[in-house]
């Protein structure tokens, strides 16, 4: 048994070289939260058949997280993970949950709803976001140096 973890990118390389700005990481800070409500509304109804009294419940659905990769362009994205340990046993579970016996993983099966319902959307909001920062006239940022011998640099956008 393992702990669940799945990465969604988007490769914006070609577009940004740089971190997104805030405007834009809005838009994976939505893709997560809209992720996060979708998955644990799904994950709910579980029967603790043979579980004690006393055992905890729903430690699985507290363990639901997000974080966002926004700093490289070329991997641009959100990671959903659960590394709930099992009650008894100290031992990673969520990837083996079933509904029914046999039915599969159902961790699996709501991410991957997650993947192709969500996802395709965040993408196209991101990418909109960012076409809208690249002609946003910004004030010059002045850059550090790397080394005393070096002359100060001003980076301002380029505007056409």
């Amino acid at each position: 048994m393992s702990d669940v973890a799945v990465t969604t990118t988007v490769d914006l390389s070609g577009t940004i070289q740089r971190r997104l700005s805030d405007a834009e990481r809005k838009v994976l800070r939505r893709f997560q939260t809209d992720a996060l409500s979708y998955i644990t509304s799904k994950w709910r109804g579980w029967r603790y058949a043979g579980r004690p009294v006393g055992a905890p419940r729903n430690v699985s659905l507290a363990k639901w997280k997000g974080k966002i990769q926004s700093t490289e362009a070329n991997v641009i994205g959100c990671e959903i993970s659960n590394a709930a340990k099992a009650w008894d046993t100290g031992q990673p579970y969520v990837g083996a949950i079933e509904r029914r016996r046999g039915a599969g993983s159902e961790a699996e099966k709501v991410i991957g709803e997650v993947i192709d319902g969500i996802w395709p959307q965040a993408v196209e909001d991101l990418t909109r976001a960012v076409m809208a920062e690249l002609w946003r006239p910004v004030k010059p940022q002045r850059l550090r140096r790397t080394n005393a011998a070096a002359p100060t640099v001003t980076a301002a956008p380029i505007i056409l």
